[in-house]
């Protein structure tokens, strides 16, 4: 469920930037459906209620008001008296060190952290991160590393 919901945050955050609006004919069908959420509109500081947010393809393909379009999803989430927001990023961390990350990731996916800068770290194991990131078996972070030791 925690993955679930920051898959979401983070495909918002993403396609936020790129979405179109969509004509109002016809039923819209997407993958997953968050009914009546309330989101966080960080650039102009205020909280737009009563959401829908369809996501197709891993994208936003859809945000209005609720039930105003007709819109249908394999996964449905219902949003009443919750928020969604962008992704954050800690710009300070230092979790690529041993085995620090298998308990510090799903607390950043808690925080709604999806993307962290490591500050210091073994080289092999990020690329090893990296790697696992890629091959969708462990949550999807973007990371930046700044300084690494052998």
């Amino acid at each position: 469920m925690k993955y679930s919901f920051l898959l979401i945050l983070t495909l918002i955050i993403f396609s936020c930037a790129t979405s179109k609006k969509i004509p109002s004919a016809g039923k819209l069908i997407g993958d997953i459906l968050i009914k009546n959420i309330n989101i966080v509109d960080v650039e102009n500081g205020v909280i737009v209620s009563g959401q829908d947010v369809l996501i197709t393809a891993k994208r936003i393909s859809y945000i209005g008001n609720h039930n105003r379009r007709s819109l249908a999803a394999k996964q449905m989430i219902d949003g009443s008296g919750k928020y969604l927001i962008p992704g954050v990023w800690d710009m300070h961390v230092h979790t690529l060190e041993e085995d620090w990350y298998k308990w510090q990731f799903p607390l950043f996916i808690a925080n709604g952290i999806i993307g962290f800068r490591e500050m210091w770290g073994d080289r092999n194991l990020i690329d090893s991160v990296r790697r696992e990131i890629q091959k969708e078996t462990m949550p999807f972070f973007s990371f930046h590393s700044i300084r690494t030791h052998p």
